[in-house]
């Protein structure tokens, strides 16, 4: 997502201004005060105020680093590169970076063609600590501008890589030290409810914070019969502060009751610990706890006298408002579609939506109507990204193979680190051709499943113009016949597991009365606004 920035100009010159594009990222949790971020954002403003060029700030990279060239493959710096390649983005626009590390932290031979290509592709660089700009000609004009860049790349990859040596080295001495029963600070691998007390240089001693009540509440609670989803709610409703910032979700739950470190016990780079810090349940306490977290697990989110199917979206539908999980929940004889956000309080959605007015809309009109929203470029899309991502593969393989060649000529850690950079960039494009190809399978899948979906349902009866006329006596009929198609579980069932192949996602605005279709594509139909069905009335 993009937000343009007004800069006052009037209309017309606002017409005529050059984009300028603004990448802001930080690297660590530690800088979510948003200082980092709004730093960087004020000295794009300040660059665009005086160029005369249409701010347009990209949403940030928060917590992703550059070292490992993360941002340029699945941050928003790498969004931007693939918008360019594509050709969405106009040449002559701007890329505005605070400073070269921001661009990325990688070695120079592996950064300079991204930075290259933007170039050539028509994009020009801003840097504004040092306020240079980078441009296809301004580097065939004067080439050591071009030389300043690459100094620049490799004064920010120098920097990363000495600092995770010194990281590394850092840990590596704390666990020797640990392994030796001595108390030293370990940052993050705390547990949040134990704080590290120093008491002499580096050595000292872990008590138990005031966030050590509220976790002993959690298992208390949960250990008593109480869901994780009931903890969370009382969390929220009773105001009590998290652990480490964030907000109270299940899976946070979940996290701390399964944390080893309630005995006391950690795992520090394959290096088990055990009662390294104060524990805070006894043996006892810890076994019922995870006997309890075994029992509940096995359940798979149902007991054994019912097994109906009440969300045939199960786990594909989302919040319109929020992103969270659309769970269903009876009420009399309906099924009621709600987000979990709204039940924890951190979703300001309102009302609900009865999901057989959704299924009724979904199988009556709109595969009858709008089977195209489905199933149009799925296949020609992901064919062309697949194919990208295998050159990817086969660059990355020549690159490894060039770099193995290099053997007894260059050092060994200066091959080394280009090796685990070009492999991590190989698993990361593997990852996403084995994403890609899933979403393939389904996209081929759909026509099938579609057909199936409908020999299940039966002909759809329609008007002379092809849609279902709700006016006419015979759709009475027709929604009698899909309800009770739809109440039996067995069909429930296989419908279950054929809708995964139409649709990735149904987005739900439960506060509109409406609902969206996502294809495996991730292009989302028009919204669907709700009419209740008189199922009552027809049965």
């Amino acid at each position: 997502m993009t937000t343009t920035l007004s800069t006052g100009r009037d209309e017309k010159t606002e017409t005529l201004a050059k984009l300028a594009y603004s990448y802001r990222r930080f690297s660590s949790s530690g800088q979510r005060d948003g200082s980092s971020l709004d730093r960087q954002l004020q000295m794009a403003q300040e660059v665009c105020s005086d160029q005369g060029w249409e701010l347009v700030d990209l949403e940030p990279d928060q917590a992703i680093s550059a070292y490992k060239g993360l941002n340029r493959i699945k941050g928003s710096l790498g969004a931007f590169l693939k918008r360019v390649k594509a050709g969405e983005i106009s040449k002559g626009s701007v890329l505005i970076i605070e400073k070269m590390d921001r661009f990325s932290r990688s070695e120079v031979d592996l950064v300079l063609p991204d930075f290259l290509g933007l170039l050539q592709a028509g994009i020009e660089i801003y840097s504004c600590v040092d306020r240079t700009h980078y441009t296809l000609a301004a580097i065939r004009k004067n080439p050591m501008t071009l030389n300043y860049a690459v100094m620049a790349m490799a004064m920010a990859s120098d920097y990363s890589k000495s600092l995770g040596d010194r990281v590394t080295r850092s840990v590596n001495i704390r666990l020797n030290f640990a392994k030796h029963g001595t108390k030293v600070d370990f940052g993050p691998w705390n547990p949040a409810w134990i704080d590290f007390v120093e008491e002499t240089k580096g050595t000292g001693r872990f008590e138990f914070n005031a966030s050590a009540e509220t976790v002993k509440r959690i298992c208390r609670e949960y250990s008593s019969g109480s869901s994780m989803y009931a903890i969370t709610k009382g969390l929220i409703a009773d105001k009590v502060a998290t652990l480490r910032g964030g907000k109270w979700c299940q899976q946070t739950i979940s996290n701390i009751l399964s944390n080893p470190a309630l005995l006391g016990n950690v795992t520090i780079k394959d290096t088990e610990l055990k009662g390294y810090y104060p524990a805070l349940l006894t043996q006892a306490e810890y076994d019922k706890l995870q006997a309890k977290l075994g029992e509940n697990k096995s359940r798979k989110g149902g007991s054994e006298p019912s097994d109906y199917i009440a969300n045939l979206w199960r786990n594909r539908c989302k919040c319109a408002h929020c992103g969270e999980t659309i769970s269903t929940k009876k009420k009399n004889t309906r099924h009621l579609f709600t987000c979990k956000g709204k039940k924890t309080g951190t979703c300001e959605s309102a009302y609900a939506v009865n999901a057989n007015d959704i299924e009724l809309d979904f199988f009556i009109h709109f595969l009858k109507e709008s089977p195209g929203d489905l199933l149009r470029k799925q296949t020609p899309e992901t064919n062309e990204k697949i194919a990208s991502v295998q050159a990817d593969i086969s660059r990355y393989d020549k690159e490894i193979k060039d770099t193995t060649a290099l053997i007894g000529v260059v050092p060994v850690e200066e091959l080394r680190t280009k090796l685990i950079e070009t492999e991590n960039k190989r698993q990361a494009a593997k990852a996403e051709l084995d994403r890609l190809n899933a979403s393939m399978l389904s996209s081929q899948s759909a026509p099938k499943a579609l057909a199936s979906v409908k020999g299940i349902l039966g002909e759809l009866s329609t008007d002379e113009t092809g849609h279902v006329d709700r006016t006419s006596p015979a759709y009475a009929g027709l929604v009698r016949r899909v309800t009770s198609h739809l109440k039996a579980n067995e069909t429930r069932k296989v419908l279950l597991g054929l809708l995964p192949s139409l649709v990735k996602n149904l987005v739900v605005d439960t506060t509109n009365k409406r609902y969206a279709v996502i294809n495996h594509s991730n292009q989302q139909s028009a919204w669907r606004t709700l009419r209740p069905f008189n199922v009552e009335d027809a049965l």
